[in-house]
């Protein structure tokens, strides 16, 4: 009874060791996805999405065991598992509550599942956060456009 316990505390100590070494990459385009899966933060490595914001503010990217709850988000709604990718990414929010980036990936999440109020919402909530990154408001409207979510009304 008490080796299994230590085993199971050994096994998520270990995970979260690995976490912890996760770092948030944003992926690139060179996948061959449709547009309904684009990642939330593909603009967020490239420059030429924001017209020299180089100035501006711009918004932290998750980090650790946030970034490594987005990836297997990512991999779970890829797979149609909205629910499972939400709570992944509401898990990353506990984490980091305000990182505008994980209020987009969970916008696209609800979007991609047909929530369309609730992923307005979110995008809003990421604006808000988004503390002058252009890139969060230009993501936030680029995915509003791709999934037709309206602007939430307070």
């Amino acid at each position: 009874m008490v080796a299994g316990s230590l085993r199971r505390l050994i096994l998520a100590l270990a995970a979260f060791a690995v976490a912890g070494c996760a770092s948030f990459e944003p992926l690139g385009g060179d996948r061959d996805d449709d547009a309904r899966t684009v990642t939330v933060v593909e603009a967020a490595s490239r420059d030429d999405t924001v017209a020299d914001a180089e100035d501006a503010p711009q918004a932290a990217l998750p980090q650790g065991a946030a970034a490594f709850l987005v990836e297997e988000a990512r991999a779970l709604a890829q797979a149609g598992d909205y629910e499972r990718a939400a709570a992944q990414i509401e898990r990353a929010l506990r984490i980091e509550p305000a990182n505008p980036w994980l209020y987009l990936e969970l916008a696209q999440v609800r979007l991609q599942s047909g929530d369309a109020s609730q992923g307005a919402r979110l995008l809003e909530r990421a604006r808000s956060l988004a503390g002058g990154d252009a890139r969060i408001a230009q993501r936030a409207s680029e995915l509003a456009e791709r999934f037709g979510a309206e602007r939430a009304t307070p």
